[in-house]
């Protein structure tokens, strides 16, 4: 989650658009971005004490965060975005979600992992907007004011793909594994096989629920 919240946050956006040319950041500001998780790296795994304490925080920031951000959003602006918002969030269900499927596949038969241990469940995950990549386009247009005319249309998109993978992720995660289970492919197994290195000498099913 922790390496995840780097690509759901501005640093990669504002890499992305420094390097178009689209956007001029200074490099205190793309560090200003990042150096937050690099502290929470070192401090969570430096003491347990205080990786428990802090675990709560990020559950805790996001709806105090949307809710500040939503208020913010102009409805009119909202209705006009929201259909490519609506787009964008199903491009990212599509796209994202099965580019890390994919990978999880192929890495599965690049190791030769036994069949009922190809679980892909955690790539479907993935198809989904992060809640807190809302808070993305006002910090971008914060570092960058050239690009504050467009924060607010910006905000409003990333807010509709985050609804609608919101409602669409659950479903597809839900069909995926039961799917899955209908082959005897499960987390257990794949857990099982990594701890004990051995293939599970039945598989280990689930019951669909």
């Amino acid at each position: 989650m922790s390496i995840l919240s780097i690509n759901d946050g501005p640093f990669l956006t504002m890499i992305a658009m420094g390097a178009a040319g689209l956007a001029d950041f200074p490099l205190m500001a793309l560090l200003a971005a990042i150096l937050p998780m690099l502290l929470g790296f070192i401090l969570g795994n430096g003491s347990e004490r205080a990786r428990d304490f802090l675990a709560p925080g990020e559950r805790l920031i996001i709806p105090f965060a949307a809710f500040a951000l939503g208020a913010g959003i102009d409805f009119t602006v909202l209705a006009g975005s929201g259909a490519i918002g609506i787009a964008l969030g199903l491009a990212t269900v599509i796209f994202s979600g099965g580019a890390a499927v994919l990978s999880l596949y192929a890495w599965h038969r690049a190791r030769r992992h036994p069949a009922p241990t190809r679980n892909v469940i955690s790539g479907v995950c993935e198809a989904s907007t992060a809640g807190n990549a809302i808070a993305t386009p006002l910090a971008v247009a914060t570092i960058d004011p050239t690009l504050m005319p467009v924060q607010g249309v910006a905000t409003a998109q990333v807010a509709a793909a985050v609804v609608t993978t919101a409602f669409t992720a659950p479903f597809l995660v839900a069909y995926i594994s039961r799917w899955q289970q209908r082959r005897g492919i499960t987390p257990k197994n794949e857990e099982a096989f990594y701890e004990t290195g051995q293939v599970p000498t039945a598989p280990i099913t689930q019951p669909e629920t």
